[in-house]
């Protein structure tokens, strides 16, 4: 049976160690327990993943987005009802040179007097029920003739110029023979149809002719002319 006394006696012992403890806390010799930062925690309880934070960013950012490309969409809309056929055209020309680098208006002016240009494609081949596969598009000789400061990027040029549907392909041209002869001499394809024939697959030349096209013919006359037809 506990007494009054041993209650006491226990009250008495645990002020004690309290005492002991606060004298202990306060030494400063003693150092302090480290507590993690929330870094080496693992984040604060609760905290939002990044992922979480960039679709709330991109929920608070969607209807800025939207009433920006509404605001685009009707002023477009309402150029569109302002604009004469020659404003729209200029327009639309001069969003497309804006797309154009300087050998690039060199190989246009090069095609504009009416000239075709010699264009080979080579593919290769692994069996005869496979589909053959490009190894070498647009290798023409335009480079070379519109004079362009950098040959190599002729393929790149032509291949730009036919997004923009400024050239257009076409199939060999009359007369065309000797034209044909110096690009089959062309190292690259050369190296195309030899790699080929190393893989032991069959390598086919397709010999095509570069042509200006007519959206191209509108604007070069449209833009050395200085007005619109």
């Amino acid at each position: 049976m506990v007494t009054t006394s041993d209650v006491h006696g226990l009250i008495a012992t645990a002020t004690t160690f309290a005492r002991r403890g606060l004298r202990v806390a306060g030494r400063a010799d003693i150092p302090a327990r480290e507590v993690p930062s929330y870094e080496q925690a693992g984040g604060p309880p609760h905290a939002p993943s990044r992922a979480a934070d960039a679709d709330v960013a991109t929920t608070n950012d969607s209807p800025q987005s939207n009433d920006s490309l509404h605001t685009k969409m009707v002023g477009l809309l309402g150029r569109s009802l302002e604009q004469s056929t020659c404003q729209t055209r200029l327009e639309v020309y001069d969003r497309i040179v804006d797309q154009l680098v300087a050998d690039e208006a060199r190989i246009l002016r090069a095609l504009s007097n009416g000239t075709t240009s010699p264009l080979v494609n080579v593919y290769s081949q692994a069996r005869w029920w496979s589909m053959p596969r490009a190894v070498l598009t647009n290798t023409s000789l335009i480079g070379r003739t519109a004079g362009v400061t950098l040959p190599a990027m002729a393929p790149t040029y032509v291949a730009n110029l036919l997004r923009l549907g400024l050239v257009e392909i076409g199939p060999q041209t009359d007369g065309s023979e000797p034209g044909y002869e110096v690009l089959m001499a062309e190292p690259g394809v050369m190296r195309a149809i030899a790699d080929a024939q190393q893989a032991r697959q069959s390598a086919r030349v397709e010999r095509l002719s570069l042509r200006l096209s007519d959206l191209g013919r509108e604007l070069w006359t449209t833009a050395m002319d200085g007005r619109s037809r």
